[in-house]
């Protein structure tokens, strides 16, 4: 008997093996227009949807990068609100369904569901679930694709249009939650920038032991003990060596950290460092990206080790992060590899406050990051929750 194992103890019916088609009308998009970018047919009030812009929506489709004009509705496809908008090119099977009329190319199927017959909620979701047979499917030519034959005949299996209506009611509650997350998360990320941002540019200052801002004039006149900011080129403020090892140095289950260009670390049997130091990515897609380590350590030829501080490490951190990719995009060199050359480091200017104030500053946003990876954690969890739903709740 075809049933989930887990279910509305109401419903008890036997769920339905059928085929997409039976219950929504499957259509592919179009633009005939060659050359496929002649900007007569754009720059309108049409939204005009691409395959990057489902696979970055979630439930719902919101954002659009292009519009068409008339002329260039004529060319192409226009689906209605409600309709389920999948890829079925590069990026194969990424489901959306949309809250607006929209014109789609032909790398878009639009699902229309038929409401006597399906949930647009329950059927997104399922083909949520269908994704990776989709994929198995697609042939491989100038890049992956599937057709209309492949989505037509999708075996699914649905229950009653009452059941399918309770489960699309729950699953919508749970991804409201995920979104309410989602916004938390994104809105605290804004919200460091922004501080780190009026705190670099010394419009917040912090409070001294005594309660005084830091750097304020006393009763007399005199400049606060702890003076104003100064600017120090980062050669000046630590030792920047680079590592000696291959990339492919590292050893499984290794004892030691062994950092490459990549964010994530790995491990390796031998030490070459054993510091308070910053990690800098010298090459590739993570150029720039920086990692923290304090322990013995090895790392890749092409990764900066920076050691031996004379201010607070955790401070120029984050000073870092917020100025060096401005940094690196005006001096790296782009070849096939971009990177970076080591006076893009040394002669970096770097703003610092007096010690005590570095201090407050590093705790203050390492405590944003604390609630930033909070946020996430919860936020993965609610995902993963949600698929394991999905693979009990249906069929």
């Amino acid at each position: 008997m075809a049933v989930p194992k887990l279910r509305f103890k109401e419903f008890n019916q036997e769920w339905k093996n059928i085929v997409l088609e039976e219950v929504a009308q499957v259509e592919r998009g179009k633009f005939s227009a060659r050359p496929r970018n002649d900007p007569k047919y754009f720059n309108g009030n049409i939204p005009f949807v691409q395959t990057g812009d489902i696979s970055n929506s979630d439930i719902f489709f919101e954002k659009y990068s292009q519009t068409l004009n008339e002329l260039g509705l004529t060319v192409s496809k226009l689906f209605p609100p409600n309709t389920i908008l999948i890829t079925i090119a590069a990026n194969i099977g990424d489901p959306a369904i949309t809250k607006f009329s929209i014109a789609c190319p032909d790398s878009i199927v639009g699902i229309l569901v038929r409401e006597n017959l399906s949930n647009v909620y329950f059927l997104k979701n399922i083909l949520d679930l269908k994704k990776k047979t989709l994929d198995s499917q697609a042939t491989q030519n100038a890049q992956k694709n599937i057709n209309l034959q492949v989505l037509k005949p999708l075996e699914i299996s649905i229950p009653t249009l009452d059941e399918q209506t309770k489960i699309a009611n729950f699953l919508t509650a749970v991804d409201e939650k995920i979104s309410q997350l989602n916004e938390q998360h994104q809105l605290m990320i804004q919200y460091k920038k922004g501080v780190m941002q009026k705190i670099f540019n010394q419009e917040i200052r912090f409070k001294d032991d005594n309660g005084g801002e830091f750097g304020e004039f006393g009763e007399f006149g005199e400049f606060g003990e702890f003076g104003e900011w100064e600017e120090k080129k980062l050669g000046k403020l630590c030792c920047i060596t680079t590592g000696k090892l291959d990339a492919n140095a590292m050893v499984e289950n290794g004892k030691y950290r062994f950092y490459t260009c990549a964010k994530e670390f790995y491990h390796i049997d031998n030490f070459a460092f054993d510091s308070e130091a910053l990690l800098i990515s010298d090459n590739g897609a993570n150029v720039g990206y920086i990692h923290y380590y304090n322990g013995k350590f090895n790392a890749y030829q092409r990764t900066y080790v920076l050691e031996k501080w004379t201010e607070n490490i955790i401070y120029v951190k984050f000073f870092l992060e917020h100025f060096l990719k401005e940094r690196i995009n005006i001096g790296k060199n782009e070849g096939n590899t971009p990177y970076i050359v080591l006076s893009v480091l040394t002669e970096m200017p770097i703003l610092l406050p007096c010690l005590n104030e570095q201090a407050k500053i590093a705790d203050f946003i390492t405590k944003l990051e604390c609630k930033i990876e909070n946020l996430s954690s919860q936020l993965n969890l609610a995902k993963e929750w949600k698929k394991g739903l999905l693979q009990q709740m249906f069929v």
